[in-house]
């Protein structure tokens, strides 16, 4: 929602600072379910 807002009130500012955050969530979201897919790996074997 918050996102949105700054949207409407200026498009270049988001548009700019939205990309690295999805891309940083979305890569610390893949890390972790690598690391808790290894360790389960480990774990069972």
């Amino acid at each position: 929602l918050k996102v949105q807002v700054r949207s409407e009130t200026g498009d270049t500012t988001p548009g700019v600072l939205s990309p690295p955050r999805n891309a940083a969530s979305s890569l610390v979201v893949t890390i972790s379910l690598v690391f808790v897919s290894i360790a389960t790996f480990v774990l069972l074997c």
